[in-house]
């Protein structure tokens, strides 16, 4: 009967609230630690707190420039972690991440980009949120601000 009656109520509140925010929640960008040479590719130390409940993982951007791989033309164009996250980043630590164009090379970390970076790129990541309009049923994927950048040794 509690559960009936629940549910009842769940269902008047979302239908009947008019007073929900048209802003979107801003998901925290990580802090760039490190980064190190292992097995042909990079391990990345990241500092990262996201416990946003749509938080969807991280998107790796290069350039040749800070300015470019921290504000890239086209904020779509970066490189995502391959299988989604292993961790969820909700403890304020420091957690590692792998960039390494092998598929075959997989050290277990957190998140793994299968890209290829140069010696001399800089990096930066920006966390990503999904957002949900209930005004026409409709989501979209939106990305933090940038990380600081690193420089890939």
């Amino acid at each position: 009967m509690k559960i009936f009656s629940f549910s009842y109520l769940a269902l008047f509140l979302l239908l009947s609230c008019s007073n929900y925010s048209t802003n979107k929640i801003k998901t925290v960008p990580p802090t760039l630690v490190s980064i190190t040479a292992s097995n042909g590719g990079y391990i990345l130390k990241i500092r990262a707190n996201n416990p946003e409940v749509f938080f969807l993982g991280y998107r790796l951007y290069m350039g040749t420039t800070e300015s470019e791989a921290r504000n890239p033309a086209d904020l779509s164009s970066g490189a995502n972690c391959v299988n989604g996250l292993r961790t969820i980043p909700n403890q304020p630590i420091e957690y590692s991440m792998e960039i390494n164009s092998d598929p075959n090379i997989n050290s277990g970390t957190m998140c793994k980009f299968q890209v290829n970076v140069q010696s001399g790129q800089y990096i930066s990541i920006r966390g990503l949120l999904l957002s949900i309009n209930l005004s026409n049923a409709s989501d979209s994927v939106s990305p933090s601000q940038p990380s600081n950048a690193i420089i890939v040794p």
